[in-house]
């Protein structure tokens, strides 16, 4: 059998590693022929000849293409017109269209969309009318939702009208460990830690004020930010007019973030709204707590208090950070201790093999 991912740009971000793994599991898959990853665009290319060496995997980017002149939806649907997949899995509205389009044309295809409609173009943010109703219609053709939260559960059985027996709840993973040691080192040289687009989802510039704010406080404070996007160089001149190059670092990326989520006290979460951000789970799971603002679904990852804060004003966030600074080593080590229990509890590989058991059920 073939199996078909699509989502719209190849890249490392979340739902881009997300792929990756779940290529690497469809991969061990006897019955797996062959696994085509099909894309909009290739923003990375050290991303996309790390898809190429997984076996069985082929890459399809619209962009790199001969038929880069054809629209997604199209391009889409040639590629899976030739190898006619049994199972396809696509990610948001945007990439889901195609799939839903040719599971109308060839009913023997399962066809499944992972939705996070928190954060999706059309559903919540979309003023286009015909392109929604174009989305309604289209997600009714499917066979299966997979989704990462309980608020996105709730959005797509009630925006769209979905039949709870047809959504399954499956939270993000992470593959990350680390030693004890690692862990619970106290003396972390890095006090606060952002990986993200630098786009207005993210809502960088709170966390940029709350910087600025706690160096008045604490002067050899240091924040290290993960991430590119269309709001770097405002970010950069905000850094610069405020006088805090010294307490902010800047990585366009990182191969692994591992290493910095070990390095670091807390991550930050600063997002207006989020689906299920990946990267919390993996800071989880390597005892690194969360101070988040609050965004729907974030109770299920973050538990208050217990593994990280959530903050609910911008007033709650900046006096977060600042009790995160004095925290004794017996309350921290606590909020370490908790992050790890229930990253192992939710967010563990498992979570990867129960999409692998959605997508191969359909052996055709």
């Amino acid at each position: 059998m073939n199996v078909v991912l699509i989502f719209v740009q190849l890249g490392y971000g979340g739902i881009e590693k997300k792929i990756y793994q779940i290529s690497n599991e469809l991969a061990k898959e006897l019955k797996v022929a062959s696994i085509l990853c099909i894309f909009d665009s290739c923003v990375n290319e050290h991303a996309y000849l790390d898809f190429r060496k997984i076996s069985k995997v082929k890459v399809f980017c619209r962009d790199k293409s001969i038929f880069s002149w054809l629209g997604f939806d199209l391009y889409s649907l040639m590629i899976m017109s030739i190898y006619r997949p049994a199972s396809i899995l696509s990610f948001l509205d945007i990439a889901s269209i195609p799939s839903a389009i040719y599971s109308f044309f060839n009913p023997k295809a399962f066809t499944v969309i992972c939705e996070d409609a928190l954060t999706s173009m059309y559903t919540r943010y979309h003023t286009d009318a015909f392109k929604t109703w174009k989305l309604v219609l289209a997600y009714r053709m499917v066979d299966y939702y997979i989704v990462s939260s309980s608020a996105i559960l709730n959005e797509i059985a009630n925006y769209l009208g979905v039949s709870l027996k047809k959504i399954k709840l499956i939270p993000n993973w992470s593959l990350l460990s680390a030693q004890e040691d690692e862990i619970f080192n106290i003396d972390k040289p890095i006090d606060f830690l952002f990986i993200g687009r630098f786009e207005y989802q993210k809502n960088v510039f709170l966390l940029l004020k709350i910087i600025y704010y706690l160096s008045k406080v604490k002067s050899d404070i240091r924040c290290v930010l993960v991430g590119k996007g269309s709001l770097h160089s405002q970010i950069q001149r905000f850094i610069s007019t405020h006088g805090i190059e010294k307490n902010i670092t800047i990585l366009t990326s990182v191969s692994e973030p591992k290493e910095y989520l070990l390095k670091s006290r807390f991550l930050l979460i600063t997002s207006h709204y989020e689906g299920f951000p990946l990267i919390a789970a993996e800071s989880l799971s390597v005892g690194t707590p969360i101070i988040s603002t609050y965004y729907e679904g974030v109770e299920d990852v973050i538990e208050n208090n217990i593994n990280g804060f959530i903050c609910y004003t911008k007033i709650d966030f900046f006096k977060k950070c600042l009790l995160s600074l004095s925290l004794n080593k017996h309350l921290y080590q606590s909020l370490q201790s908790h992050a790890i229990t229930s990253a192992r509890k939710k967010f563990s590989a498992r979570n990867i093999e129960t999409y692998v058991e959605i997508l191969t059920q359909n052996d055709i």
